[in-house]
């Protein structure tokens, strides 16, 4: 009788065993599988309804989903920039109405054999929004330029009018623009232009000297980075379009302008 037991025992050790196993093996394998599949129909999802309050995609990237708005005239990119950045933040204006709340220095610049006297741009607009830096061979014209622009701190006072917590700053590192714009600050940058990148010339108001450059204002919109190159996105309101430049290019730019920005908060 014993020996039949053990006979009985063996065919179960034999036979049953193995196919428990089997049978684990293939359930592991389906669920397996399927929480795969449903990790991966989750970020699909997650992209379909994609929610621009959440700008984190994931740890290095950034991105905001703000509508493009073309300015309305030749040099008045810092105005369109702050209209794209109070729209996006519900409030309702445009370009025109952040002109009228601008003030705005109107003379011409003047040479008194010495300097060549101009207005204050941390101050006010300095000439005319549809006029123009010109530029001769190898330098900026002064004599037949009709228009600079206006920089942040001059800015900062229109802005304030609708986001009293608006600030501006001058010098600042890259890690901090990143960790603003974690914060869905919407930041406006002051950004050489590229075709006249090497092209200016000094000029004095009051006790201050500045350098004139051809410049644009841009909204910082997103960065990402894939490990080798970052790369940061713009609203370009000369002609609605979103601008790319990688890191090096950005911070070329934006250094001949002392690496200035408006945060509108």
């Amino acid at each position: 009788m014993s020996k039949i037991l053990k006979n009985i025992t063996f065919f179960i050790i034999l036979f049953l065993v193995p196919s428990i196993t089997f049978g684990f093996i293939i359930y592991l394998i389906f669920n397996i599988s399927n929480i795969d599949f449903k990790i991966a129909k989750a970020s699909e999802n997650s992209l379909n309804n994609y929610d621009v309050n959440n700008i984190v995609l994931k740890e290095t990237d950034i991105l905001l989903n703000i509508n493009s708005t073309i300015q309305m005239y030749k040099n008045s990119s810092a105005f369109a920039s702050l209209q794209s950045a109070l729209n996006f933040m519900e409030i309702k204006v445009g370009e025109k109405e952040l002109i009228e709340q601008t003030s705005f220095y109107t003379e011409k610049p003047i040479f008194n054999n010495k300097n060549w006297i101009w207005g204050n741009p941390n101050n006010q607009f300095v000439g005319d929004v549809n006029g123009d830096l010109l530029n001769s061979v190898n330098k900026i014209d002064l004599q037949q330029s009709t228009s600079l622009g206006i920089y942040n701190d001059g800015l900062l006072k229109t802005a304030q009018k609708y986001r009293p917590d608006s600030f501006a700053t001058k010098d600042v590192k890259m890690e901090e623009i990143i960790s603003l714009l974690r914060k869905r600050n919407l930041i406006l940058v002051w950004l050489a232009n590229d075709k006249y990148y090497d092209q200016k010339e000094e000029f004095i108001s009051g006790e201050n000297t500045f350098t004139a450059f051809k410049f644009d204002v841009m909204l910082l919109t997103g960065i990402s980075n894939n490990k080798t190159i970052t790369t940061f996105y713009f609203l370009n309101t000369q002609n609605g379009s979103k601008l790319e430049l990688d890191e090096e290019t950005f911070y070329k730019y934006w250094y001949r302008l002392q690496n200035q920005i408006l945060v509108v908060k």
